[in-house]
């Protein structure tokens, strides 16, 4: 059965990533009232560097890293991994784990309003619309939200993870071959 070009398997997929990355702010949000959020942020990429060798080795992925890649590597791992998950999950700390998902929600919005304007891409008034109307919906949350009266530090950190994973993806971009 397909829906829409999509078969029932694939979409079910997409949605159980969908669910399991919406569980994250709230498992971070747990985590780091017991842990620092860099220990935290440490923690997690300790378990991920156990588990992708086997993984990569399974899938038959080689892992292999052209020695010019490497200060690119190095650079993009330090903004979009290390400060990153030090601007979430500090932001996270202060704010609650449904606020902190819907900024980091508007990372597509922000990478094509960067696009927009250093890469001249030029975008359709649907599009136009659609970024509009994602800024004044987080707006809108920010505004009636006791945290952004309690925390504004905690909307700064938020937005600090957003703009460096906007920064990840132009730098990673030459790396995508």
């Amino acid at each position: 059965m397909t829906t829409k070009g999509y078969s029932v398997p694939i979409a079910g997929v997409a949605v159980a990533v969908v669910v399991v990355w919406g569980l994250t702010f709230l498992s971070t949000k747990v985590a780091v009232a017991s842990l620092s959020p860099m220990m935290l942020a440490l923690l997690r990429f300790v378990v991920a560097t156990l588990f992708m060798p086997p993984i990569a080795w399974l899938s038959r992925v080689p892992l292999r890293v052209h020695l010019r890649d490497v200060p690119l590597l190095a650079a993009s791992g330090f903004i979009g991994i290390t400060l990153y998950f030090f601007f979430e999950n500090n932001g996270i700390l202060r704010l609650s784990a449904s606020e902190s998902s819907i900024i980091i929600g508007t990372i597509p919005v922000l990478t094509l309003i960067v696009d927009m304007a250093f890469y001249r891409r030029r975008l359709s008034g649907p599009v136009v619309a659609g970024i509009l109307l994602s800024f004044l919906g987080v707006a809108l949350i920010v505004v009636r939200s006791e945290a952004a009266k309690a925390s504004p530090g905690g909307y700064l950190y938020m937005v600090g993870a957003a703009a460096t994973w906007v920064i990840y993806t132009f730098m990673t971009k030459p790396l995508g071959g």
